[in-house]
């Protein structure tokens, strides 16, 4: 178990003492996919930290279409109201993209101890930046570049964070894309007659790196180098 819980890079950034306080109160919770964290409005019971697996948050349309605001993985920490001393209650929808696992905690205990916890409360600072330019990045994105570009992107964020080959399906990737399922299936069999990705029975392997990024939106480079600095933070 505490093997598991070192893959969660906040954890794992933590002094021996603060990591062994949140050990005792926390417990490890596999997660499906599309397993629903948080809902809008619901007062927030329970924090994650990400050991393995994505989740993303998703902004609801009125038209019925989820768009993808963010990613988290194994370096992540939801939902960040909690950290930033917020509404108790999300207002978008938080769930699993990519099968995973977490470690979980009482809202309320981490609500009372996180003054205590000033390690913590410093990496959660780092993070909650890296979140932000996730979410300001990828709202230029939606709007400004092609499909099969942001596709690309965000391949390749699911990629840093579970590496190269991963369970995951074209109706998922639509919805964190906004688009119908038909055009995301066009362009992922594009790239695979193109020898960039290989996908089959849900399973995704990207096969030619390099090119997947090249067919990236800028966004991806922005994104990347923001998640590597976020993951270069110690403690001195």
């Amino acid at each position: 178990m505490v093997g598991l819980m070192v893959r969660n890079l906040i954890l794992n950034a933590l002094p021996d003492h603060e990591f062994s306080f949140l050990s005792r109160h926390s417990k490890f919770e596999p997660l499906e996919v599309v397993q629903v964290l948080y809902e809008p409005y619901v007062p927030i019971q329970s924090v994650y930290f990400l050991a393995a697996g994505t989740a993303c948050t998703f902004t609801a349309m009125q038209s019925g279409i989820l768009l993808a605001n963010n990613i988290a993985g194994r370096e992540g920490f939801l939902p960040m109201p909690i950290f930033l001393e917020s509404d108790d209650m999300p207002v978008a929808t938080t769930l699993m993209t990519v099968a995973g696992g977490a470690w979980v905690l009482e809202a309320s205990f981490l609500r009372r101890h996180m003054g205590e916890l000033k390690c913590l409360r410093t990496v959660l600072n780092k993070y909650a930046t890296a979140q932000m330019v996730q979410v300001m990045q990828n709202a230029g994105c939606g709007r400004l570049h092609h499909l099969e570009e942001r596709l690309s992107c965000w391949l390749l964020m699911i990629s840093d964070r579970v590496g190269a080959e991963f369970k995951i399906t074209h109706e998922m990737l639509a919805e964190m894309l906004g688009s119908r399922r038909a055009t995301v299936t066009t362009h992922a069999e594009r790239m695979q007659r193109s020898g960039i990705i290989k996908y089959a029975y849900g399973r995704v392997q990207i096969v030619n790196r390099a090119r997947l990024e090249r067919a990236a939106c800028e966004c991806y480079s922005i994104e990347h180098r923001t998640f590597t600095n976020f993951l270069r933070f110690k403690f001195m």
